[in-house]
């Protein structure tokens, strides 16, 4: 256990990446009021969104508009080793 199958324990590797952001025409950001929580629209659960936005209680797919910007997509412009 723990050993290297490949690579180097000595190696980074440094990615960049760029990030695409949108949100809905007319949608001004508000001032922050701390963290806030989401629910579930169909059970009314408190949840987490995460990569599935399925409720861990329900299975419903979670979708919502109340958020300023969303990722729109990630792409990966280069890796380098050092």
């Amino acid at each position: 256990m723990g050993a290297i199958v490949s690579g180097s324990e000595v190696s980074e590797k440094f990615l960049t990446y760029e990030w695409t952001l949108t949100r809905t025409t007319g949608v001004k950001t508000k001032t922050s009021t701390g963290v806030t929580t989401q629910t579930c629209p169909h059970c009314g659960a408190q949840v987490n969104i995460n990569q599935t936005a399925e409720c861990p209680y329900c299975g419903s797919i979670i979708t919502t508009d109340t958020f300023d910007w969303a990722i729109d997509n990630i792409t990966a412009l280069s890796q380098k080793t050092k």
